[in-house]
């Protein structure tokens, strides 16, 4: 046990009036400064908590108008890949603990979850709905954090208490200066101070005018790497990096001893390499003569903050891009001052100038006159504390260069109060373009409504069959072809025995071949084949040419349906048959004609035999026995005489070549 030295009252009997005043002033300022931070600590919490509303609020608004866009985009068979994708950009939010997605009928586990870290039991949970698909409702569950709200607190307090120690420190080092002669008690004063700063995580330090640093605390001590060594050496450039060390020369020291003090983000190098960002306040302390005494410091390592600041601003970041990128407007409307706040790409989609007020009057006004009672009347449905606040409607505008836009708005209005006393506070939502998405429904209904019109007057046959065979539906031209109706033809199969279906030679055709189940098989078209059906109506088969493509959708390889077409060809088919019989017949009688001509040639060519043999023979002699009168007996012979012969002779030759031409006939 050590001897305590002179009680305060001896001490307070022997010190003089300024020693007197200063304890005072130090033991006021340290009563004020605990009652101040119990106080602060309460208006911090509040408005952490106030901030953490506004920020789910937000989040919520935005939750919605990035569900509600996915879901719009997403096919029919996508909407839960758009679910997931959407909540994955959603969980992003840094006070977002978990995130739970939930339908109607669904196993009691979620559909969708996403957890950040162990949940702590005292998370705000806030519920939205959304469309789930047909007519189910999915309800998304959000359990927001109060980490980040303590964390502000909690920064908000050390900020205070440095402030505090700043002062304690400032007021220790003023009994230092001032008062030498103070006996034991104002040591052990002092010495508590001194405990205090080497209790704060915060680095304190405190260096003469010429830069040359004669304290540091545990902390300062710790984060640096010195441990026990005297600090004596070190001047404040050895601690900070060259641009910290320029702000604090040329900026930090001139202002503190201008203005008493100087706060700034400054950097240490820290005990192993590297920077350390920092949060630096320098004080400067004058002496009863009024000069500089010395500069004590108060440093905060920010680098968790600024990590924090940096995700956040990434996250915010990235919503942002996604809500630009969506084309969605966001307006929150404050009923308690009447104030309409729209972000820049709702002013882009009205063509509104950046500092153009807004009222709902003349939002009403900018829509089309037939859509503005609609809209009023929504507005008012919104804004009713009886009803459930949900605003959600597509209508038309006119912007101001004359153009018609079509927009969806959606938004939630939060109410205060209850029974007769409940009124609307905020109303938080978002609007978005649909004009390419209206124009393109209405391309689709015109080309839906072509296609049925086509499909329905076509004289081709059409049937469209799903994966197993089943038939779907079928136009008039292919009920009129196979004789039945759609709702008998609706869930029949090629497989049905009652098709009797045959192919051209005859021969059956099995149902697993017909060309609708080989496409849907293999994926590749079948066309044009032959087949023979029986109707209801008639006994004899009935001749179709039939086609069999298959459809795939988007991504996959094996076929969803398959569309058969089919054009009645038994006219044809029985015209064909009869050529076939006639050209049966044409040939019978070819063959007929040609036995009678081979024996018409024979008798010619026994002709043509006579004539070159029976009749040349005379004709030699009648043509030698004139020669020969010619030449024997020429001088008897009178001019008449001599004329007759040589014409003889000359219808002989001619004959003879009418016979020559008659044989190179027959050749």
């Amino acid at each position: 046990m050590t001897k305590e030295g002179p009680g305060l009252g001896t001490w307070w009997a022997a010190s003089g009036v300024t020693e007197r005043l200063l304890l005072v002033t130090v033991a006021a300022m340290l009563l004020a400064g605990l009652g101040g931070l119990g106080l602060y600590r309460e208006v911090a919490r509040r408005q952490a908590e106030a901030a953490l509303q506004e920020r789910m609020t937000e989040h919520l608004a935005q939750a919605q108008l990035v569900l509600d866009a996915a879901l719009a985009a997403a096919p029919a068979d996508g909407r839960a890949a758009a679910i997931a994708a959407a909540l994955e950009r959603l969980a992003q939010q840094p006070d977002l603990a978990r995130i739970r997605a939930e339908l109607p009928g669904a196993p009691a586990n979620p559909v969708w979850q996403r957890q950040r870290g162990t949940l702590r039991g005292d998370e705000v949970t806030r519920r939205l709905a959304f469309d789930g698909g047909g007519s189910a409702v999915g309800i998304l569950h959000f359990d927001y954090s109060r980490a980040r709200t303590e964390h502000e607190v909690l920064d908000r307090l050390q900020a205070a208490a440095t402030l505090v120690a700043t002062m304690l420190v400032a007021a220790a080092g003023a009994l230092a200066f001032a008062s030498r002669r103070l006996a034991r008690p104002l040591e052990q004063e002092r010495d508590r101070l001194t405990s205090v700063v080497e209790s704060v995580s915060d680095l304190v330090g405190i260096s003469g005018p010429d830069m040359r640093i004669t304290y540091f605390n545990r902390a300062g001590r710790a984060l640096l790497g010195l441990g026990e060594r005297p600090v004596g050496p070190l001047r404040i450039p050895d601690i900070h990096p060259p641009w910290a060390c320029r702000l604090i020369v040329e900026q930090g020291i001139p202002a503190a001893q201008r203005d008493g003090s100087w706060t700034g983000e400054t950097a240490v190098l820290a005990h192993g390499g590297g920077e350390l960002p920092m949060s630096q306040v320098i004080t400067c302390h004058r002496g009863s003569d009024g000069q500089v005494a010395y500069l004590s410091t108060i440093m905060r390592d920010v680098s968790e903050r600024q990590r924090a600041e940096q995700a956040l601003r990434l996250s915010e970041g990235r919503l942002t891009h996604a809500v630009r990128a969506s084309n969605i407007g966001i307006f929150d409307h404050d009923h308690l001052s009447d104030i309409v706040y729209w972000s820049p790409e709702q002013r882009r989609i009205y063509q509104w100038t950046p500092d153009e007020e807004v009222t709902i009057a003349k939002i009403v006004a900018a829509t089309l006159p037939e859509e503005g009672g609609r809209l009023g009347a929504a507005i008012a449905h919104a804004h009713d504390p009886e009803g459930d606040g949900i605003f959600d409607i597509e209508y038309r505008i006119r912007r101001r260069d004359g153009a018609v836009r079509w927009l969806q708005g959606r938004s939630q209005t939060f109410f205060a109060g209850e029974g007769a006393a409940r009124r609307p506070v905020r109303t938080v939502g978002g609007v978005v373009d649909i004009t390419e998405r209206r124009e393109a429904e209405e391309a689709l209904r015109r080309s839906d409504a072509n296609y049925r019109t086509l499909f329905e007057t076509m004289s081709q046959g059409v049937v469209f069959q799903a994966r197993d065979g089943r038939t779907t539906d079928a136009n008039p031209a292919a009920q009129g072809i196979l004789g039945l109706t759609l709702d008998q033809l609706q869930g029949r199969t090629p497989m049905d025995p009652r098709w009797r279906a045959i192919r051209s030679d005859g021969s059956d055709w099995p149902g697993d071949e017909h060309p609708s189940m080989v496409a849907l098989r293999t994926g590749a078209p079948v066309r044009d084949a032959v087949m023979g059906i029986v109707r209801p109506d008639e006994p004899a088969h009935r001749w179709i040419l039939v086609s069999a493509i298959p459809r795939m959708r988007p991504g996959e390889t094996e076929p969803c349906e398959v569309f058969t077409t089919f054009s009645d060809i038994t006219e044809r088919e029985r015209a064909a048959e009869q050529i076939r019989r006639l050209n049966a017949g044409l040939e019978q009688r070819v063959q007929e004609r040609t036995a009678q001509l081979e024996a018409t040639v024979r008798e010619i060519e026994s002709f043509s035999y006579s004539v070159s043999h029976d009749l040349r023979a005379p004709l030699r002699g009648i043509d030698g026995f004139s020669q020969a009168l010619l030449e024997e007996y020429d001088d008897q012979l009178d001019d008449t005489a001599r004329g007759y012969l040589q014409r003889v002779r000359v219808n002989t030759e001619r004959m003879g070549r009418l016979i020559d031409d008659l044989l190179k006939l027959r050749a």
